[in-house]
């Protein structure tokens, strides 16, 4: 019989037997399978897998797996010596192709940093491990060292090319390793020491760029983030399959239980789930040997597992002959496989892909968020010579004390007023922002406003110029937040010790923001930071002082959960959460704002913030010599402060310039229409941080009462209370 005749024979009693069985899907994946390497007529060009591989990652890409030569296909750990060693280029037109043949083992192969040479372990039953190497052409292996090949890793600075190993030490055993030392692949013999902080296991050990950080399991179940060389590690998840992202992004995965999907882990806490058993062919079944290759974008995992039984239940251990090699590209934003391509299509399994993208090392997890970021909600951005520039879905507007403070309609016409009240001992600062150090502003009539916009629109951001007093702040200390108590909040924008981190309520997220509370960016004490955090469903970001600093999808979910707040600056609604700092330059849209408008936000109140001088500053131990009385909060009317003004002799000028002998100090004695404790006594000399009155022009509105006759002595404000 002619050869074709008898593959189209073939083909067709495969699938009459699967029609027969009933099982109509698994009969689509054995005419799926029934033939690469003995091809059936089903079979695709080897082209088109190329040509559909090279679409996908848009650069020459090199595959590399090993096959179980058993037609059942169940050796899933390529523990076993019935394995041929097999790749895929896009580039030279063979298609799937044997590198090294069987029966032999090659466990768990990895593709160089340059894509050129193959490393595995040669794992047999009573002998050593023992590493490996192989050009991708199948030429040149030898042996480099005793240990089991964990990870291949190229140093940035010199190009050298390294293989990490484990050794199994006192406490590892099986596929754990207590060890693990590196060594150039070009001079093995030259050995140094990587970890052996605690057993690690071999499968899911990754490093960054840099080589300072590695994803493991320390062991399984625990996927942690080690710290190299030796310094110690950090658990993230439990799992198995851990992956590190092959830039400095600190991005990791733990593969979950039902092996369908892979849950991210940031560096600053915040987790999301990817499915990664989409691919064609894969249906419900499950997927295994999860890795990321040298792209951020690109991982692959082989499947379906379906030779053990129904969907539902663990199917790794059954291996097949069904199981196949699928690469697929991360969306930009992370948070979904937005394509998958099946490499391979033949008779046998296929186990332990590694993929290498040429290029892939200069792709970066952060560029491809930024490039996401201006994607998904650019506009088209307007002039403007004033902050806030474009108005559009604007709910709250808070320049400054000294401002109208009015939103400007879409038609140009003025819109609502925004209006805050001090609460405790909140009071204005010299450029009319708020100095919230022991207190609060409370927004007047904007609670019902911002509810309604969000929950329409489902988008929000967050715009402020903030001045940390100090980084010894935490709570996280409320700077601005929409919340009614330390429970239960829309929003909250708060400083953690050096860390702006940020608390948003979504069905995901939880009533009180918690779920994920992403660490925005590094704050510095007594500086101004311009920030602009802007939400859309699954993607977070934050912009300081004009450069994106964060984006992120591990914030899910829309607002349709938010409930009545209150609005405030510098602390909680019932208390307890103070921040210290200076505040202005409120912004709250119910939109989102991109990369170039933040950019343009920030360059317009900058140029507000380059016109400031500061206030000539003197430091002195001044001797109190006459006191003003506090007059009671019912004698000020009206007035919710006051200042009370003090006579002090000049004993010592510490730092700055004081040429009088006496001088008149003002202390605030009411704040929200309670009386200040001064605590000073006369006679008694203390330290004074003192500032000209006339720098103050904030101070012009506030009451203020004297008993002191010498009014002709310079006044100055205390700037320390």
């Amino acid at each position: 019989m002619p050869r074709k005749q008898r593959q189209d024979a073939v083909a067709f009693v495969i699938a009459a037997l699967a029609a027969l069985a009933g099982a109509t899907r698994h009969a689509e994946l054995l005419s799926q399978q029934a033939g690469r390497w003995g091809a059936t007529p089903a079979q695709a060009p080897r082209d088109d897998a190329a040509a559909r591989l090279r679409a996908l990652t848009g650069a020459h890409t090199r595959v590399v797996w090993v096959q179980d030569l058993d037609p059942k296909g169940r050796d899933t750990g390529a523990l076993g010596g019935n394995l041929r060693l097999c790749g895929f280029d896009t580039s030279d037109g063979r298609g799937e192709r044997e590198i090294l043949p069987g029966p032999d083992n090659y466990s768990r192969p990895l593709l160089t940093p340059r894509g050129d040479r193959v490393v595995f372990t040669s794992v047999h039953s009573g002998r050593p491990w023992r590493c490996c190497v192989v050009g991708f052409d199948g030429r040149g292996r030898r042996e480099l060292a005793e240990g089991f090949a964990m990870e291949v890793w190229r140093d940035p600075k010199t190009g050298v090319e390294w293989v990490c190993a484990g050794t199994k030490g006192a406490r590892g055993k099986g596929a754990t390793v207590g060890r693990i030392e590196r060594f150039p692949i070009d001079s093995p013999d030259q050995r140094e020491l990587v970890w052996d902080k605690g057993p690690v296991g071999a499968s899911g050990f990754c490093l960054s760029a840099d080589g300072r950080t590695a994803s493991g399991l320390f062991p399984w179940p625990a996927a942690g983030r080690a710290e190299l060389p030796n310094r110690g590690w950090t658990a993230y998840a439990r799992g198995c399959w851990t992956a590190l992202s092959p830039d400095d992004s600190r991005l990791a995965w733990v593969f979950d239980g039902s092996h369908r999907n892979v849950v991210l882990h940031a560096a600053d806490g915040g987790s999301w789930k990817v499915g990664v058993s989409g691919a064609p062919g894969v249906g419900a079944y499950e997927v295994y040997h999860p890795r990321w290759s040298n792209h951020v974008r690109f991982v692959t995992v082989t499947g379906p597992y379906c030779s053990a039984g129904k969907p539902g239940g663990n199917q790794i251990r059954g291996g097949g002959a069904d199981v196949e090699v699928h690469v697929g590209r991360f969306g930009e934003r992370f948070s979904r496989i937005e394509q998958w391509v099946r490499v391979t299509s033949n008779r046998r399994g296929d186990f332990f892909p590694d993929v290498w993208v040429e290029g892939g090392e200069a792709a970066t997890v952060q560029a491809a968020m930024q490039h996401a970021v201006g994607a998904v909600a650019e506009r088209p951005l307007k002039q403007h010579d004033e902050w806030p520039g474009d108005q559009d879905h604007l709910v709250f507007l808070w320049h400054d004390a000294a401002q109208t403070n009015q939103i400007v309609g879409p038609d140009g016409r003025g819109g609502p007023t925004c209006r805050v009240v001090a609460r405790g001992r909140a009071r204005y600062h010299r450029f009319h922002d708020m100095d919230l150090a022991g207190g609060a502003f409370l927004a007047e009539d904007a609670d019902a406003a911002l509810l309604a916009a969000c929950r329409k629109s489902h988008r929000l951001t967050v715009e402020a110029i903030l001045t940390p007093d100090s980084l010894d702040q935490r709570g996280p200390a409320r700077i601005v937040t929409f919340s009614s108590g330390a429970s239960s909040r829309n929003f909250t924008l708060g400083q953690q010790g050096d860390q702006l981190v940020f608390r948003l309520r979504t069905p995901d997220n939880g009533q009180n923001g918690t779920n994920v509370q992403p660490v925005l960016c590094k704050l510095a004490a007594g500086k101004p930071h311009h920030v602009v955090v802007s939400y859309m469903p699954g993607l977070l970001t934050c912009f300081l002082d004009g450069r994106q600093v964060l984006a992120t999808p591990a914030v899910k979910g829309d607002l349709s959960n938010w409930q009545a707040q209150h609005l405030l600056f510098g602390d909680e609604y019932d208390g307890g959460r103070d921040w210290s700092g200076k505040l202005e330059g409120v912004a709250i849209y119910s939109r989102f704002v991109a990369p170039a408008e933040a950019k343009q936000k920030h360059s317009l109140y900058a140029a507000r913030l380059a016109k400031r001088k500061p206030a000539e500053r003197v430091v002195l131990d001044g001797r109190l010599a006459e006191v003003t009385p506090t007059p009671s909060p019912k004698a000020i009317g009206a007035y919710r402060r006051c200042l009370v003004v003090y006579r002090y002799d000049v004993a010592k000028v510490v730092t700055g310039r004081c040429e009088a002998r006496q001088v008149l100090v003002a202390h605030w004695g009411i704040l929200d229409r309670q009386v200040v404790q001064i605590g000073r006594q006369t006679g008694k000399t203390c330290r004074l941080t003192l500032e000209a009155f006339d720098d103050h022009p904030q101070l012009e509105s506030e009451r203020r009462v004297s008993a002191i006759e010498e009014l002709d002595l310079p006044l100055f404000y205390d700037v320390a209370r």
